[in-house]
């Protein structure tokens, strides 16, 4: 289905939620309190992030001051930051309907945190370890501000190399791992050249770390010639014959 109408339809679901679930108020007298305007907001944000997935929670939502409002019941028109949420501090601007109609305008300051259960540091790793599963543990870590780059899966860095030493539980980042080096510089690589099914291989020096695919600089230790060859695999070089 179509992303744009799977993204209708769940907001239109939440809205029947909020419709039938939602916390009401009615504003019998003229004014409704500051603190039952800041749980309502709280409330109907809450439910919103519900449908987002697990781990949201509205921690606190405010209101500046006390609602004159006339007598009806009260529903709320929130409009939270567009795109996907995230965790830090939002400034929402709250409208009170009563019948149907404005009856009063607001900011709440909204504190939104989400509790995600992450890959961490089983021990400490050294810069240029390779990750490996066993080196990895799960902690539930709250976030309190937007983490690009967190590492949420196993996947994303086992097979990669570190690029700082780590401590045990610290929470990580996909920027602090890259591909691990399989050739190293003053190593012996094996030299393999194939074109229009010939094949030779011979063997050359590294004279620079390579990691995969990248292409690196190969010295013929019988003659000294140089030549560029991309790594292939830990210990092995080839070269793109044009």
């Amino acid at each position: 289905m179509n992303p744009e109408i799977l993204s209708v339809l769940k907001w239109a679901v939440v809205a029947l939620l909020l419709a039938l679930f939602g916390p009401a108020f009615r504003a019998d007298a003229a004014v409704l309190p500051r603190a039952e305007a800041a749980e309502a907001v709280r409330a109907h944000l809450q439910l919103r992030l519900d449908a987002e997935g697990e781990g949201w929670r509205i921690d606190e939502a405010t209101c500046g001051y006390d609602l004159n409002l006339p007598d009806g019941p009260v529903t709320w028109r929130l409009s939270p930051p567009p795109g996907e949420p995230a965790p830090g501090r939002w400034n929402v601007p709250v409208t009170a309907l009563v019948n149907d109609r404005q009856a009063a305008q607001f900011q709440s300051s909204v504190s939104v945190t989400r509790v995600l259960r992450v890959p961490v540091a089983r021990q400490a790793i050294q810069r240029g370890e390779v990750i490996q599963e066993s080196y990895l543990d799960f902690q539930e870590t709250t976030l309190t501000r937007p983490t690009p780059g967190l590492v949420s899966d196993p996947g994303q860095i086992i097979g990669k190399a570190a690029k700082r030493a780590l401590r045990p539980e610290q929470v990580l980042q996909v920027e602090w791992f890259e591909e691990p080096l399989v050739v190293r510089r003053g190593e012996r690589v094996k030299v393999s050249y194939a074109s229009r099914g010939l094949s030779i291989a011979g063997i050359g020096v590294a004279e620079a770390h390579g990691r995969l695919n990248e292409v690196v600089t190969v010295r013929n230790p019988e003659s000294s010639r140089r030549f560029t060859a991309r790594v292939a695999g830990p210990g092995e070089v080839r070269v793109d014959m044009q």
